[in-house]
């Protein structure tokens, strides 16, 4: 016998001995669409070489993952078509989470090898397309939002926080997806955001739904705010609170108008204008749906001080957030934010 024939004949015997195919030979990975999606998607891969015989395995590993065992997404495979010295594979994504992944297809059979697309395709969080519609809406009343790369599968809603069951699901001609939920009847008057979670994560893209007809408080009073990276924090009814020496002081009702206002004084020296766009740039985003638009005005006091005065435009209880930046010449500015219920009183 020849050398050369009896390496081969060694190569098959071990080949025989640790159960490796000899007749699957490696395939690469020419083509995937589409390139972005969610669960749900079908995904069409067309392939050079030998497939082998049966369904190849199929799955989706994190882009960038070098860990030695990469967490391994597995596709179900839908149809296998061979053409010539190659194919299509039809699989479906039923598990994975936002973000990039590489495209693995090994040919069933021990020993073959999984041929790797890298960054082949990139799985989606669902995101805001159109709505809610309506964009106020009484506790209760339905709403729709059309969202894309939902999938198949219901999600779960979330108005203000408070959990909510999607009544229905309408697939566009887009290929997006329109839901209808109910405003919940525990949420209380406001703006409030909506967030839709499948699977793969929540969404994306402002969605905000005004709330009315509510008998429902906001929540108890409180404030909280930052001022020049000091964090201080108040609650009670009025929210009154004055500390010596010309400190930070917090009052929950205003003179002027006692149900509409809040008052913060911010120790602060003004040098130059009094005027709003000189000496500072504050805004304010009101939770509580009021139809129109809140005032915020800007005044020195008597102390060392400046006073912000947020006035809404809604009676009763009312919320918000505001941040800004006071300014003061040849000083470093100071920065100022936070957030705020107010008890309304009307005394």
């Amino acid at each position: 016998m020849h050398l050369r024939s009896l390496s081969v004949s060694l190569v098959a015997s071990l080949a025989c001995v640790l159960g490796l195919s000899m007749a699957a030979s490696s395939q690469t990975i020419t083509d995937v669409t589409p390139t972005e999606g969610t669960l749900g998607t079908v995904l069409t891969i067309d392939f050079t070489g030998d497939i082998g015989k049966g369904k190849p395995k199929v799955w989706l590993t994190q882009s960038g993952d070098e860990s030695a065992k990469p967490k391994k997404y597995a596709l179900k495979v839908l149809d296998v078509v061979v053409d010539g010295e190659g194919g299509t594979i039809m699989a479906e994504i039923k598990k994975a989470f936002a973000g990039d992944f590489d495209l693995n297809v090994q040919a069933k059979g021990k020993g073959t090898v999984a041929a790797v697309e890298n960054s082949a395709f990139t799985v989606n969080a669902p995101s805001l397309v159109s709505g809610p519609l309506p964009a106020t809406a009484n506790v209760g009343e339905q709403v729709m939002l059309t969202l894309a790369d939902l999938g198949a599968k219901k999600p779960k809603v979330s108005v203000g926080g408070k959990k909510t069951k999607v009544k229905a699901m309408v697939e566009e001609i887009d290929g997006s997806t329109t839901i209808t939920f109910a405003i919940p009847k525990s949420l209380a008057n406001g703006n409030w955001p909506v967030v839709v979670t499948n699977k793969v994560g929540e969404s994306t893209g402002e969605s905000v739904v005004a709330v009315t007809g509510s008998t429902k408080k906001i929540g108890k009073s409180f404030l909280t705010a930052v001022v020049d990276g000091t964090t201080l924090t108040f609650k009670g009814k009025k929210l009154g609170v004055e500390a010596a020496g010309g400190g930070l002081q917090i009052l929950g009702t205003s003179l002027t108008n006692p149900s509409k206002s809040v008052a913060i004084i911010v120790p602060f020296v003004a040098i130059g204008s009094l005027d709003q766009s000189d000496l500072a740039s504050i805004s304010y985003t009101e939770a509580s749906f009021n139809g129109g638009s809140p005032n915020v005005a800007i005044w020195q006091t008597g102390i060392p001080a400046i006073e912000i005065i947020i006035q809404s435009v809604s009676g009763g209880q009312f919320a918000g957030t505001f941040s800004g930046t006071l300014v003061q010449l040849g000083v470093s500015s100071v920065s100022i934010s936070g957030e705020f219920i107010v008890e309304a009183s009307a005394d």
